[in-house]
């Protein structure tokens, strides 16, 4: 199902060097800065960041972007939770029930919560997609 030389392949790409690694956390803080941010979308911060990209590699270029989207939909739930303001769509339904227990002194619970679910969210995500990419190989 999952090629075993392409897999061990990419781990060896992405674990051999520490050099992509250090603009995750630089994208994480974009992502998140626009993502909180009522009005600045992460789709935005994507755009108005990619010519940063340009002198890249590509595998830094992409752990870059892909930082950027991760902390802009991590991002939204802070301002649901706290404010009661989604700064992002895919954050409206965490102000339901996040921004409740902000008003009843479980803020950091609710972000703790929103963070958790957030990196189960990405992970199984990003494992769907390596499972369904070549179902037929």
């Amino acid at each position: 199902m999952i090629d075993q030389l392409a897999l061990s392949q990419a781990f060896t790409l992405l674990f051999t060097d520490l050099s992509p690694w250090l603009w995750v956390i630089p994208g994480l803080l974009i992502g998140l800065i626009f993502g909180s941010i009522p009005g600045l979308q992460i789709s935005m911060a994507m755009a108005v960041f990619l010519p940063v990209t340009f002198g890249m590699d590509f595998l830094q270029a992409m752990l870059f972007l892909t930082a950027i989207f991760t902390g802009g939909a991590y991002g939204g739930g802070v301002t649901a939770i706290l404010m009661n303001i989604p700064g992002s769509s895919s954050s409206i339904a965490t102000a339901f029930d996040g921004y409740p227990m902000a008003r009843k002194g479980q803020h950091n619970e609710a972000l703790g919560l929103g963070l958790c679910a957030s990196v189960v969210g990405a992970f199984v995500g990003y494992s769907l997609l390596m499972l369904l990419i070549n179902p037929l190989a």
